[in-house]
């Protein structure tokens, strides 16, 4: 979707949600011409569904013989020693603009602005037509949230507080934004000694959308009885070596957290990739464990 680069969307997975490899990096080592072949085994196996529907991206690389480490060059490139290279825009955000001296906070939110307080910036409570705007949207995109905020979206920037970020944050913008301002809130965040992604618009930004994603098909597959919710987190720590399991992920993230993101996604698209499961439906609404039986 142009979203962020493969660099980008590894670095977030590694260092914000503890993944020992991001998606992409894992997929030119596993090999293309493996992963694509199983994902559409996967996908018709469950009658096409699109929760597990991959992208005409993949089936590409396979038709170019992009395959990966195997043959130097896949979502990323290699030498010899198999050295990754590439991945398009650098992980980390970096600029010589000055730091943000205050940031407008249209909508209450604690976190956020304890956030930008921790790193030096004064927190105005409304807009002085000058200053960046920011907000802490949930699912949304950052066009959205300007729609919503009814705030100048040439100077609003969307930071994501849904994921730890002791050691990276990713922030958006929307489409004609002033990088500028951008520039000024990544030199203001970096102060605080945390990494910065800065990616294009996108609902729910990268860890969010992704880890709502696995949540919500851990949840499936509790729903039509393929495991317990024990054994589904024993086998994708156990077997993929996940940092948590998807049940486990669910209540980290906290059900009704996932239901939002999952439901504000569908609104936005339409897709049925994001139709919550009803497992994680029912626990969300009642306020129990995604591992309650």
């Amino acid at each position: 979707e142009g979203v962020a680069s493969p660099a980008q969307i590894d670095a977030v997975m590694r260092d914000c949600c503890n993944f020992r490899m991001g998606p992409l990096e894992l997929a030119d080592l596993t090999g293309i011409d493996v992963n694509f072949p199983v994902s559409k085994i996967i996908f018709d196996g469950y009658f096409q569904d699109q929760r597990l529907a991959t992208s005409p991206v993949h089936e590409a690389m396979q038709a170019a013989g992009l395959l990966g480490r195997k043959t130097g060059a896949g979502f990323y490139t290699y030498d010899g020693d198999a050295n990754q290279s590439g991945g398009g825009d650098a992980a980390d955000h970096v600029t010589d603009a000055s730091p943000a001296p205050r940031v407008v906070m249209i909508e209450e939110d604690e976190e956020l602005k304890e956030l930008f307080i921790q790193a030096g910036a004064e927190v105005l409570p409304a807009d002085d037509d000058e200053s960046p705007i920011v907000c802490a949207p949930i699912g949304e995109d950052c066009t959205s949230a300007a729609v919503r905020l009814n705030a100048d979206h040439t100077r609003l920037v969307a930071v994501d507080t849904l994921t730890p970020y002791d050691k990276r944050i990713t922030i958006m913008t929307a489409p004609g934004a002033d990088l500028a301002v951008r520039d000024a809130v990544s030199a203001r965040l970096a102060a605080a000694d945390i990494k910065v992604t800065a990616i294009n618009d996108s609902m729910g930004f990268i860890a969010p959308r992704m880890r709502a994603m696995i949540a919500n098909l851990g949840c499936e597959m509790a729903q039509t009885g393929v495991a317990a919710p024990e054994d589904i987190d024993t086998a994708m720590t156990l077997g993929l070596n996940y940092p948590i399991g998807p049940m486990a992920l669910t209540d980290a993230m906290g059900p009704e957290i996932v239901l939002a993101l999952l439901d504000a996604f569908f609104a936005m698209t339409g897709d049925s990739r994001y139709r919550p499961s009803q497992w994680l439906r029912r626990r969300a609404l009642l306020g129990l464990s995604a591992s309650t039986v």
